[in-house]
């Protein structure tokens, strides 16, 4: 009897009245304090996002597979490499640019961040519908793999920005300051390197944090257990009339409360290095949105450059010249020819670039969708920054939080799955026949072949598409 008042005189210095079960409280202050309550317009929200991408998901998966099934397949590619050659007909590079199927890699990633995203979406509705899932389930994984396929997307349509300044653009003019920004190698080295530290350093802060938060479940899961052992004690307590029963619960009640006093420090103890690493992880994803952010709007600018200033610095006219044998393209090598042609001195606004060039205009707005994203990403992680508390504990800044990242993948989801269709669109013919002409000229630029340069138009069709599918 000692006990309980000693027990009594806790709960009422801590506010909670004499004769409610203390166990209960502490189990329930706990279960909303490691997850705090989601309004109900946040998971109408969270479903909505979740059909959204289901649906990407299905139409990026289609894309990908139509051209493999039926009667009318196309050839696929993965990698080409084009070598920058000068108007005298020399290299400017040694190194080749290697082109990447930019149609393949925007369906792929957009199919594994939806894929991911929807597991995403998923685990925080069932960890908010069934509370008993929080200890038991983590959504670490799918957050993380959403996150690298984000990035992925954002870097293939900067490597096809930049591939289409390129192929677009002769270098004989322009100055050498700055002349390592267009550097094949540094592309090539950027493209590969930057992808490869992001999954990896990803994947390591994310096993890490998963790992300690593993830890926390199980304590957790042991506190809870306490506290019902307790719980169940407390409630024989108040419906026992004997005093040795009495003594004895209140004995069982003393230990339970001393057990979960035990429990709760510990818990606070492995729940400490949670946040560093949490702020681990926002360091290196700020870090790499950055770098992202950098890269993107420099390759958006030279994009940009490359429309708004055709035929305004030059009087040439850009060709591609492909060496093919056999009746696929896969062995081609494509080089850079520039023929002297008269053409006006103009130079457009972006404004109307934009009108009077559709691919342009495609590509514009794609670049604010992903641009968007890009932004609705870093709010995130200045969000973590600063509020990272008010996120783990405030159900408005939970709620908002959760739903946050699904959406910043989900701002480029509509225009890359779009233009994925439309370059499998493009690329739906036949496969060309052989053709006899071992060298083909074929104009980057609109307009007609110098005289004495005749090309196969099969041909040309199929290096067009090939152009189209590593840029757009």
């Amino acid at each position: 009897m000692k006990t309980i008042r000693s027990l009594n005189h806790d709960i009422l210095t801590s506010g909670l009245p004499a004769g409610v079960d203390p166990f209960a409280y502490v189990s329930h202050l706990n279960s909303v304090t490691w997850m705090p309550p989601l309004s109900t317009g946040t998971m109408v929200f969270l479903a909505v996002l979740l059909v959204f991408h289901v649906l990407v998901a299905a139409a990026s998966s289609i894309i990908l597979l139509l051209p493999y099934i039926g009667k009318t397949k196309r050839e696929s590619w993965f990698v080409r490499k084009l070598y920058i050659h000068a108007a005298s007909g020399e290299k400017v590079y040694d190194t080749p640019l290697y082109l990447v199927n930019t149609g393949i890699m925007m369906s792929i990633w957009e199919f594994l961040g939806s894929i991911s995203t929807q597991m995403y979406l998923f685990l925080q509705i069932a960890i908010h519908v069934s509370p008993r899932l929080a200890s038991r389930t983590q959504y670490g994984p799918a957050f993380s793999i959403m996150l690298i396929c984000n990035i992925y997307s954002y870097w293939s349509t900067a490597h096809g920005f930049l591939t289409l300044s390129y192929t677009n653009k002769i270098f004989v003019d322009d100055s050498k300051n700055l002349r390592w920004l267009r550097s094949p190698l540094l592309i090539n080295v950027s493209f590969i390197t930057f992808p490869i530290t992001v999954a990896a350093t990803i994947a390591i802060l994310q096993t890490n944090l998963c790992l300690n938060f593993h830890e926390l479940q199980v304590q957790l899961r042991i506190l809870q257990a306490i506290l019902s052992e307790g719980s169940l004690a407390w409630n024989q307590f108040q419906r026992t009339h004997s005093s040795d029963d009495q003594e004895r619960i209140s004995f069982e009640i003393a230990q339970a409360w001393a057990k979960a006093d035990s429990s709760a420090k510990l818990f606070k103890t492995i729940a400490a290095p949670l946040r560093d690493k949490f702020l681990l992880l926002r360091s290196a994803m700020l870090v790499f949105m950055l770098a992202t952010t950098l890269v993107f709007v420099f390759s958006f600018w030279k994009l940009t450059r490359t429309f708004h200033k055709k035929g305004g610095r030059s009087n040439n006219s850009t060709y591609l010249k492909s060496d093919c044998s056999g009746p696929s393209t896969r062995n081609c090598s494509v080089q850079r020819r520039t023929f002297a042609r008269p053409t006006p001195n103009t130079k457009q606004s972006f404004f109307q670039t934009m009108r009077s060039d559709r691919q342009f205009f495609r590509l514009t707005m794609r670049a604010f969708a992903i641009l968007l994203g890009i932004l609705t990403g870093l709010t995130y992680w200045l969000l973590v920054s600063f509020h990272i508390d008010d996120v783990w504990l405030n159900p408005d800044w939970h709620g908002f939080m959760t739903w946050l990242p699904a959406l910043s993948g989900s701002w480029a989801a509509v225009p890359l799955t779009l233009q994925s269709w439309r370059l499998y669109q493009d690329q739906k013919r036949p496969p060309v026949s052989s053709s006899e002409h071992k060298e083909d000229v074929i104009p980057v630029h609109i307009g007609q072949a110098p005289e004495g340069f005749t090309f196969n138009h099969d041909r040309l069709s199929e290096i067009k598409n090939l152009d189209q599918t590593s840029i757009s």
